[in-house]
């Protein structure tokens, strides 16, 4: 996924209306704004490529990414790069080969003719690399791992990384020397696992490990992406079990991959004082009694799932830390309850070095692993070992819902969730996290049965603020983001996002305030006429949203799909991909819209390349993404495919 934080914040959720009771679609633009993909481009990365789908309420959105990170560098044709996962079981056979793994360079270019032709020079992208997502020992024409998640790279961009839906975290050192895939239809095996020697095709080198837990080893992980904290060299990770695991060194790992764990317990094992493990159930045990040489048992203990009680093993005593003390951490687990519920993507905030994650059932948690810093916030059922699962310092006022949610928000001696939604959905998006302003926000489109909100907690889970958007809907809306006000003056700024209109007929574009008490940053209400996006009683599934302020124009953009019924004449009531120019007042109008060769169906997230000056380096000052539909013309001429594409931040052309 795109990592939801930001230098100055970490990203953020929703946004609306203010004193009007109706939405407007305000002037639109006309079909001359926008061309398909003939003035940038369109490359083709894979016929079997599932890009998720912004219409898929148990999926995260998958966003490309690009290299490298500094938006104020100038741009460069030959290192700079953008990576798109494809979602498939790669496979470089058949009729329809397709990559686990697609990367292009030479980026700021067009196609067919196109104007302007570029600083690049050439017709269009070129293939940088193209992977299947296993080694040639396993295989040299197939795997059967798809990456289904957002990849992540590091500071140097010679690494990326990602998850598949198998629970495999893996990282790609990207190969230097032989065949590393000429293109989406001849894509290669990687030669290596960490220490391995270089024959054919290349010298790449593919480092995995295979996350476990208590439960179930290995595990599978639907919901969440890889978030990395490159200060500590850590990755972090949520499981469908319920567990969040941490992987360190990651990026700068000398040999194979290794996740921190907390040992299991042994038969016949000698323990002491102090010492950890990890209990059947998932919980951390810990020893506070030994006589006979603290020698434990042939068979293992029926554990005691109190937290704070204590189970007798031969010659130790074991007393139950809950999920305190060790990694992976117990996410969704409780003294009466082994509840294993999916876990979305974390987000690590480097100010109170707590991770916030949420789960398929709209709970929201936070994990405490300060390390040496002080601790923000308090461990459930007063624990006092970290890492460890923190407890809420209030409660949302949402009702609680049934099975799972109700054990966690009604854990005895502490509740170990947040309420955000009781309709047994899930966190398909990251929470956003604020770094500098202690805010964690996330949304729904149904949150208790009658509204779709924004909503907003602390670094602590100590307070709830929301703003109503309006009444709930059973469709998909993602992550919205701040406007660039809101990074210098946070109570002058807004939070844009998607929700439904007032009448849940029509899908809209939502602005929501902040306020300041006291140097206090909270979410405040709606603000301005919502933005009509779909057609006249036509909803619609919305994108995440992505915004960049590019300096060169001094232009504030906000880009965004819906996966059907576009308003504008060019998106002609099909999907398609739209801009907008922020300001002060509520936007009126779309800047541009694109369509494509053909019916998007929606698409992935949006990433950015840089803010370079368009005179000088045309081309540049571009977006990326994929659209989920497979049937599409690229301009690379390409057909009945899946396109990575790049459009420009000024006019989608």
């Amino acid at each position: 996924m795109l990592m939801t934080v930001l230098v100055i914040a970490v990203l953020v959720m929703f946004g609306s209306c203010g004193g009007a009771g109706t939405s407007t679609s305000g002037p639109i633009d006309t079909p001359s704004k926008t061309q398909t993909l003939k003035g940038d481009w369109g490359a083709n990365i894979g016929q079997m490529s599932k890009i998720t789908q912004t219409n898929v309420n148990n999926a995260a959105p998958m966003y490309p990414a690009k290299y490298t990170f500094n938006v104020n560098l100038n741009p460069d044709c030959t290192n700079d790069y953008v990576v798109f996962p494809t979602g498939a079981k790669g496979t470089n056979t058949g009729g329809n080969p397709t990559p686990s793994i697609i990367a292009f360079n030479e980026l700021y270019a067009s196609q067919g003719g196109g104007l302007p032709a570029g600083v690049c020079s050439t017709t269009g992208p070129s293939v940088a690399w193209a992977y299947l997502n296993v080694t040639c020992a396993t295989s040299t024409t197939t795997s059967n791992d798809p990456i289904l998640s957002s990849p992540v790279i590091s500071l140097n961009g010679k690494k990326v990384a990602w998850v598949t839906s198998s629970g495999k975290v893996q990282i790609l050192t990207i190969g230097t020397t032989g065949s590393n895939g000429l293109s989406a239809t001849n894509a290669v095996c990687i030669e290596n696992a960490p220490g391995g020697a270089a024959t054919t095709p290349n010298n790449a080198v593919l480092n995995s490990i295979t996350l476990g837990n208590a439960k179930n080893n290995p595990t599978k992980v639907s919901l969440s992406e890889i978030f990395v904290d490159y200060n500590s060299d850590s990755a972090y990770v949520g499981d469908d079990d319920g567990y969040l695991h941490k992987i360190t060194p990651f990026f700068t790992a000398s040999g194979a991959l290794t996740e921190v764990t907390t040992p299991i317990w042994q038969a016949l094992h000698g323990y002491s004082i102090g010492n950890l493990i990890v209990d059947s159930n998932g919980f951390i045990e810990k020893c506070t009694g030994s006589v006979f040489l603290g020698i434990s048992g042939v068979t293992q203990p029926n554990w005691n799932k109190t937290v704070g009680g204590t189970t007798p093993d031969v010659g130790i005593t074991w007393t139950n830390e809950g999920s305190g003390g060790g990694w992976p951490v117990y996410v969704t687990g409780t003294s009466a309850h082994e509840d294993n519920s999916q876990l979305s993507g974390p987000v690590f905030d480097f100010v109170s070095k707590n991770i916030f994650i949420g789960d398929q059932h709209g709970s929201l948690f936070y994990v405490l692993d300060p390390g040496t810093s002080t601790a923000v916030g308090s461990c459930a059922n007063g624990a006092t070992l970290f890492p460890c699962l923190g407890t809420p310092g209030t409660t949302t006022g949402i009702p609680t819902g049934g099975g799972p949610q109700m054990d966690c928000s009604t854990a005895s001696p502490s509740a170990t969730c947040m309420v955000m939604s009781n309709q047994d959905v899930p966190f398909t998006d990251s929470v956003i996290v604020d770094s500098s302003n202690a805010l964690v926000i996330t949304q729904f489109s149904n949150t208790d049965n009658t509204n779709a909100e924004v909503e907003q907690t602390n670094t602590s889970l100590s307070v709830f603020h929301s703003a109503v958007l309006a009444g709930k809907v059973n469709v998909s809306y993602h992550t919205g983001d701040f406007d660039n006000t809101y990074f210098s003056t946070p109570a002058s700024g807004f939070y844009y996002v998607c929700a439904p209109d007032p009448t849940g007929h029509m899908t809209d574009l939502y602005r929501v305030s902040f306020t300041n008490t006291s140097g206090t940053i909270a979410l405040g209400s709606t603000n301005g006429t919502p933005f009509q996006l779909t057609t006249s009683n036509n909803s619609a599934n919305c994108s995440p949203i992505t915004e960049i302020f590019n300096t060169a124009t001094s232009t504030d953009w906000l880009f965004l799909s819906v996966d059907n019924h576009g308003v504008t004449p060019t998106c002609n009531n099909q999907s398609c991909v739209m801009s907008f120019t922020l300001g002060s007042s509520m936007v009126s109008a779309v800047n541009a819209s694109y369509v494509g060769s053909g019916n998007l169906n929606g698409t992935g997230g949006f990433i950015v390349d840089n803010v370079a000056n368009t005179t000088t380096f045309p081309q540049a000052s571009s977006i990326y993404f994929a659209p989920v539909a497979n049937n599409l013309s690229c301009g690379d001429g390409s057909s009945s495919t899946v396109c990575g594409i790049k459009l420009t931040q000024s006019g989608l052309k």
